[in-house]
Parts: structure tokens; sequence; C-alpha cells
């Protein structure tokens, strides 16, 4: 799927991802995404409050998206 056909929901979908991954180095160098096996997570007790703000989020806006195709669904 290129990005000129991606669905709101699937760029959604992937801009937390991309997200998530800054939030959680571990995360995505256990998921395989490249480039954070060099980092660690932020375990401060603000960087423990940007994950369910991200998700909060991330959710709320999902909230007020139309699925377009099966995908989406």
């Amino acid at each position: 799927m290129t990005s000129e056909t991606q669905s709101t929901i699937f760029s959604l979908s992937d801009e937390y991802i991309t997200e998530a991954a800054k939030l959680s180095p571990i995360a995505a160098t256990f998921l395989g995404i490249p480039g954070y096996d060099d980092k660690i997570d932020d375990f401060s007790l603000e960087g423990s409050k940007k994950k369910p703000e991200l998700i909060r989020k991330t959710l709320h806006t999902l909230a007020n998206m139309t699925p377009q195709n099966e995908n989406d669904r």
C-alpha cells in the first residue's frame, strides 16, 4: 500500500507505531523495528506518563474516524 492509497486509519496506525517505538525502544527492538537497539526506555515518572497519553490521543482520534475498508475494521 503506498502513501497515496493509505486510509486515514492506516496512517494513524502507522503514526502510533512510530511514536510508540520512540517511547519504548526496548519494545521496538523486540518487535524488530530497526534503529532502536542502542536506546533504552525513559523509566522516569514523566516518561511513564507519555505512553498512556499517546494511547488516549490515538484512541480519541480513532473514535472520530470512519473505516474505509475491511482492513480498517
